[in-house]
């Protein structure tokens, strides 16, 4: 009889200010006391993530489980995205969500809970997800990826600000409040040239995200419409806005019921290009990734993810 393949774990024990280590000691023993075979390695710094994953796909492993945040698995998407050794489909994913905004999971209702989740393993259901590519125009920088949210503009600045705050130990969604309330004192929209599908605008932007899942900004669904496996963005436009229509509206990011605004426009697409008229902040996956004219195509069909 074949024996079940091992997963090989990523944690990231930093995650949630150190509560991603504890979520890993009772992981653990699930996984020994349902004979899940495993192999641990651990990320010590920024970027260790896309580092391990590459190792572990070069040495044949296939299936990679991740216990961190969005933040964790964004960087083994670079990793699953960027290798030329097998298609990236060959490699199956499975993110037991351990960090502070955890956004990418709820799209697929994935289980935060240790049981339902080491039970999702065995059962070893998948599905095949879009992802997404950033390039940055006019430069020379490699192509970043993602899997879940980008943008560019306000959510960016706030995504730059949180991730920020966790340097000093701080974390949850409080810490994210703040750092929206913080941005929304100092942010100003910024006159831009939108394209998407080839189809040109210009306005004052305050935002423009392109989902591939739903929520983002620590649970806000703010690409309520986004499938996560159609080929397409699912792009949230947002024109300047009043920033006490935000504050009176906090509810609505949180129910995806804020896109019934006059200054919200949501259409799908391929690719979206952005070219700000000054700099603006470009997030991915909630982590703060750049800044400028910048360009998202949708991958389709990209990633294996394990599901419920």
């Amino acid at each position: 009889m074949q024996q079940p393949e091992t997963w090989s774990v990523i944690l990231n024990p930093s995650a949630k200010g150190g509560n991603a280590a504890k979520s890993w000691r009772m992981l653990e023993k699930q996984l020994q006391a349902t004979q899940v075979s495993y192999k641990l390695h651990l990320t010590e710094r920024s970027g260790d993530g896309t580092r391990i994953a590459h190792q572990i796909i070069q040495s044949g492993d296939r299936k990679i489980l991740i216990v961190g945040g969005d933040g964790s698995l964004n960087e083994v998407i670079q990793a699953i995205l960027e290798q030329a050794i097998v298609p990236p489909t060959e490699i199956q994913v499975a993110i037991f969500a351990a960090g502070t905004g955890n956004d990418f999971v709820k799209t697929w209702k994935i289980p935060l809970n240790i049981e339902p989740f080491v039970k999702m393993l065995q059962r070893g259901n998948v599905a095949i997800q879009d992802a997404g590519a950033i390039q940055y125009l006019n430069t020379n920088k490699p192509k970043q990826y993602f899997i879940n949210v980008a943008g560019i503009g306000f959510d960016a600045l706030v995504a730059y600000r949180a991730n920020e705050a966790k340097k000093s130990g701080k974390s949850g969604l409080l810490t994210y409040i703040s750092a929206l309330i913080g941005s929304l004192k100092t942010y100003q929209a910024v006159h831009c040239e939108v394209e998407i599908d080839g189809k040109s605008s210009s306005f004052s932007v305050f935002t423009v995200l392109a989902g591939i899942g739903k929520y983002a900004g620590s649970g806000m669904k703010l690409v309520p419409d986004a499938i996560p496996n159609d080929g397409l963005f699912h792009v949230t436009a947002v024109r300047q806005i009043s920033k006490m229509k935000i504050v009176r509206n906090l509810g609505k990011l949180f129910s995806g019921r804020f896109t019934h605004f006059k200054e919200v426009h949501v259409t799908t697409a391929k690719v979206v290009r952005v070219i700000p008229s000054s700099q603006l902040f470009v997030e991915a996956d909630g982590e703060s990734v750049g800044s400028g004219a910048v360009e998202f195509s949708i991958l389709p069909a990209q990633i294996k993810i394990t599901i419920p």
